[in-house]
């Protein structure tokens, strides 16, 4: 019988953990002057102990599907991520960024495909004069998942990554 308690004691307790990790996705595109524009990506983990960054570059569509474990250890710490773009369009070199609220964070990996954190297609062309990106959406996104990039106020230098 105290085998059977501890066995249920010991089930309940590792519960919360069997699920602790999360699935987000984030998509977009990039365009400089009508035309295809490749960017570099940094998303951060923000976690307690360290930060997780994953970087890569992308020719223009950004279709990125990751899952963060650290929930694993810290359960009731929740995922804080922010997405990073560097890029160059004509003279202007800036740094776009947004957060991936917890909204957009599931526990299942067919829910984040289904329910990404979307960018649609942003043109780069004018960020540097204007300060904003203009974006456009496809339509086939729900609206409560489209994002807005942000854009960095200062001139950046990309070698300084």
């Amino acid at each position: 019988m105290r085998l059977l308690v501890e066995l249920l004691l010991g089930l309940v307790l590792l519960i919360p953990f069997a699920d602790a990790g999360k699935y987000y996705k984030v998509t977009g595109e990039f365009r400089c002057q009508g035309r295809p524009k490749g960017v570099d990506v940094k998303i951060i983990e923000h976690d307690p102990v360290h930060d997780d960054i994953r970087e890569f570059s992308v020719l223009s569509k950004l279709d990125y599907l990751a899952y963060d474990t650290d929930s694993f250890w810290y359960p009731n710490d929740p995922l804080e991520l922010t997405i990073h773009v560097y890029f160059e369009c004509g003279k202007c070199k800036r740094e776009l960024y947004q957060f991936i609220d917890p909204a957009f964070q599931r526990r299942s990996q067919w829910s984040a495909n289904k329910f990404p954190v979307v960018f649609g297609t942003a043109d780069l062309t004018n960020v540097c004069e204007y300060g904003t990106v203009p974006t456009e959406y496809h339509g086939t996104e729900l609206f409560v998942l489209r994002k807005q990039w942000l854009v960095r106020d200062k001139n950046i230098n990309l070698r300084e990554q």
